[in-house]
């Protein structure tokens, strides 16, 4: 009698587990349109990302950012600027909701041209400037159905001292 109960009861703790596999998703990905502190131009900022769900609580995410244009104060050049990210997510969810908070590393690229106006026949000089900074923020994500989810976050960063600090509105796919 013992061992049929303990034959039932290891059968519907393994079919359990195997029904909760199916229902959990562990890899995402998703894009979000940007505006970001950066870019001047009014440019075409985004970001498009991946993930791993570690649990319900916190994930891990790689990111990639085109942060836009901006020129110098004196307007003698544009600069470009992209960026990688890994970041570790502390999620609080409710319901459908989440509300997360967002802290990482972020590896930018700051590519463009300047020239020296005061000076007469100036020679254009290509600029090409690299660094890392630190990158943290808050969002929130509303799960649309299992698998589909839009979300809004803000996000604290600099790029070669200049503040970029994308507000994004973007969708996740998880499978």
């Amino acid at each position: 009698m013992i061992v049929r109960t303990g034959i039932v009861l290891m059968s519907a703790l393994l079919i359990s587990c195997n029904v909760n596999a199916t229902d959990n998703k562990t890899i995402y990905v998703g894009a979000s349109k940007s505006i970001v502190g950066y870019d001047d131009a009014n440019s075409n900022t985004y970001k498009v990302n991946s993930g791993y769900i570690i649990n319900r609580n916190f994930s891990f995410e790689l990111n990639y950012l085109n942060l836009g244009e901006s020129s110098p104060f004196d307007g003698s050049g544009t600069l470009q600027a992209d960026a990688f990210s890994a970041e570790v997510l502390a999620k609080y969810p409710v319901n459908d909701f989440s509300i997360y908070a967002k802290l990482g590393n972020m590896w930018w690229t700051e590519k463009g041209e300047r020239t020296h106006w005061w000076k007469e026949a100036a020679p254009t000089v290509q600029i090409k400037n690299t660094g890392s900074d630190l990158i943290y923020g808050v969002g929130m994500s509303y799960n649309i159905t299992q698998s589909f989810s839009i979300k809004v976050e803000y996000l604290e960063s600099k790029v070669n001292s200049q503040a970029a600090n994308p507000l994004s509105l973007g969708l996740d796919f998880a499978f």
